[in-house]
């Protein structure tokens, strides 16, 4: 049976790839853009509910991090 988001976890997630892209749009440093992103990406597991969906997600972050555009028509 296929779990479904409610609507307080695609919040959390959109919440966390907001939190990502500022990072990456504001700071220089790699090794503090890194840490971000490997917060985001272990929140987002916890968050969706199968393995396949989350692969999928998280390898679309680094993209998704650069631009807000991007980040913004991941969820519609």
């Amino acid at each position: 049976m296929d779990k479904q988001l409610q609507p307080h976890e695609f919040v959390a997630i959109k919440e966390q790839v907001i939190i990502l892209n500022k990072a990456f749009n504001s700071v220089n440093d790699k090794n503090v853009k890194a840490v971000v992103q490997a917060d985001v990406v272990e929140t987002v597991k916890g968050i969706l509910p199968d393995i396949e969906i989350a692969t999928d997600f998280l390898n679309q972050l680094p993209e998704i991090a650069t631009s807000r555009q991007r980040a913004e028509s991941a969820f519609k």
